[in-house]
């Protein structure tokens, strides 16, 4: 690989949520603005309901695949976050989806779903920092539930991981084009309260962290 990334970013959902889309708007963005930018996917179908996961690595010219483990963790979903988990390190930051989707798999099984609790701790185990909101839910009554990927590149905008690259402000609203609906996504995840899991305590000002 030549050149040490700046930035590694993860992406993990089922089908249907919008992972890919998330993780291309994130990568083009970003090239846009000028940044190596690698964009891979790492397993799964995009498919309904199915497992799906892709990355984005920024400033490494021929990153193929995570070098480690990654800075920021998007998961739309997060049964697929706690299935993630062995890639993740102290340094991570887990941003949760709080909404499950069931895996048909499971249901066909007659598994049930895991306690969210028993997720978030099995992921907090891994990561640094965990933080989850339920941005499907505050994106439902609105509409715009399948623009939970959207949302969640809004929480996305907010973390010093990103904020570290020192792009220019808008860059990643720039890049949803002129659809209001995912304007509007992006402002809800970017201004959304999450749940800070590590400590237990909510957090304001969008997903910034407390120093």
């Amino acid at each position: 690989m030549s050149g040490v990334a700046e930035l590694q970013v993860l992406f993990c959902g089922v089908g249907g949520q919008g992972v890919l889309r998330a993780a291309e708007l994130f990568g083009r963005a970003l090239f846009a603005a000028g940044k190596r930018v690698n964009i891979g996917q790492l397993h799964g179908m995009s498919q309904r309901g199915g497992s799906v996961s892709s990355f984005v690595i920024v400033g490494a010219a021929e990153a193929a695949l995570l070098d480690g483990a990654p800075d920021l963790v998007v998961a739309l979903e997060p049964l697929e976050a706690a299935r993630a988990a062995d890639c993740f390190g102290a340094n991570t930051t887990v941003l949760v989806n709080a909404h499950a989707v069931v895996p048909y798999e499971r249901t066909r099984q007659g598994h049930g779903y895991p306690e969210q609790a028993e997720l978030l701790g099995r992921i907090a185990a891994r990561a640094g920092r965990v933080l989850t909101a339920n941005l499907s839910g505050a994106l439902e009554p609105l509409g715009m539930a399948r623009a939970v990927g959207v949302a969640m590149l809004g929480a996305l905008s907010r973390q010093p991981a990103y904020l570290a690259l020192g792009m220019p402000s808008g860059v990643l609203l720039d890049a949803l084009g002129s659809s209001s609906d995912a304007k509007r996504a992006f402002a809800l995840g970017a201004e959304a309260t999450f749940l800070d899991c590590t400590t237990a305590q909510g957090t304001r000002d969008g997903l910034q962290a407390r120093h």
